[in-house]
């Protein structure tokens, strides 16, 4: 699989705040993506050294990744209502 599609998906599954690395893991899962926590935590690294992602704090105490403001405005997710834009956009294309 391209590394670009893996960050595409990874970065759209952080869109949705995931509450930790078992979470995205399990998304990626989902999208048929063979990978472990340690592949999505080098992964992770990756994308925080090119500024995609930053370490934050998640309301259960622990620590997650979240998208900067370049990587959200790169998805179309500036703001919230962008955000709800696009997931129904999304919802309108499935039917």
């Amino acid at each position: 699989m391209p590394e670009e599609q893996l960050v595409e998906w990874t970065m759209n599954l952080l869109a949705e705040e995931p509450k930790d690395v078992d979470e995205l893991v399990t998304g990626l899962r989902l999208k048929s993506v063979r990978c472990d926590e340690k592949d999505v935590e080098r992964l992770l690294d990756r994308m925080t050294a090119f500024g995609l992602i930053v370490e934050a704090s998640v309301p259960t105490g622990g620590r997650g990744h979240r998208l900067t403001a370049a990587a959200r405005r790169m998805l179309g997710l500036a703001n919230p209502r962008a955000r709800v834009l696009s997931l129904i956009e999304r919802q309108e294309g499935e039917d």
